[in-house]
């Protein structure tokens, strides 16, 4: 997942990758999951335009800045899940799908969305902070041993347990509170000079809080239905949670009982080039899969 990228600008993961496996054709139809700063589908708006484009985020910032750009496009604010299930209700197919599952800038940036580790704000970080609990609200119910299960098992956090109980006993009411008491709990042995002592906490209360996991194999479930055929579905990881279930997901698709319908086009994961890491760090964890129609 996308984790510390403090541009102000959202820069796109794997775009030309993205964009070459996606293949887009005039007059084909695009939608994004999880638009974003709207990078991605800038450069498939370039071949298929505006008017072709279906753009789906759950964060209200985010779409009231899509509405300004894409005119044409159809925009939703909502998250990817639900607006899935409605699609299949409303008998809609897609050529190309995509799914960025990383954090975009605009979030990470704004002080007040709590996301970022670097910046005081409150604990929120809801992608849709008009409703859902918020991490606050989370941390004030949980047990130390259900905080230490959950840093586990979306964090690999290795020291879950002592941070979960350092939590629930100095109660942190700010972003940079809980950033500094993790740091305190890791000390001195933390050794990863490119990590952050905090970015794997921060990361899996984030995944949390927006039931990360749950949308996404609810995405698995009901995407490869609303393609074309010969439409792709493209799926761009930051976890390798995440990028397992996309890999056994596809994998079941092309190999299973619906062997006949679909086909892997990748077969091993697209990784950042080199280049591509040295102007976004952050892209470290990316995957590319992607999955086509026959």
């Amino acid at each position: 997942m996308n984790s510390n990228n403090q541009s102000t600008e959202h820069l796109p993961v794997l775009l030309p990758e993205t964009v070459r496996l996606l293949a887009p054709r005039p007059g084909e139809n695009y939608l994004d999951l999880t638009t974003g700063g709207g990078g991605h589908a800038r450069a498939i708006a370039a071949v298929v335009g505006q008017q072709n484009l279906t753009l789906i985020d759950a964060d209200p910032l985010a779409v009231s800045n899509l509405k300004q750009e894409f005119a044409a496009a159809k925009i939703y604010n909502n998250n990817f899940a639900d607006q899935l299930r409605q699609f299949k209700d409303q008998g809609l197919a897609f050529d190309m799908i995509l799914a960025d599952l990383g954090l975009s800038s605009l979030q990470l940036n704004a002080k007040d969305r709590g996301f970022s580790f670097r910046t005081d704000g409150p604990l929120d970080m809801r992608f849709d902070n008009r409703q859902g609990d918020t991490l606050a609200d989370l941390l004030e119910r949980a047990s130390a041993v259900e905080l230490a299960t959950i840093l586990k098992d979306y964090g690999q956090e290795q020291a879950a347990e002592r941070i979960a109980v350092r939590i629930k006993s100095q109660r942190p009411q700010t972003t940079l509170e809980l950033a500094r008491l993790i740091s305190e709990v890791k000390g001195k042995h933390f050794r990863n000079r490119r990590l952050h002592p905090a970015t794997k906490s921060f990361m899996a209360f984030r995944i949390w809080t927006n039931d990360e996991l749950g949308q996404l194999r609810t995405l698995l479930a009901t995407a490869p239905e609303l393609l074309q055929p010969r439409g792709r579905l493209a799926v761009i990881s930051f976890h390798s949670l995440e990028d397992r279930l996309v890999k056994h997901a596809f994998k079941d698709l092309a190999d299973g009982e619906y062997s006949s319908a679909y086909f892997i086009k990748n077969k091993k994961p697209i990784i950042p080039s080199t280049d591509s890491l040295a102007a976004h760090p952050q892209a470290r964890s990316a995957k590319l899969r992607v999955l086509q129609r026959l």
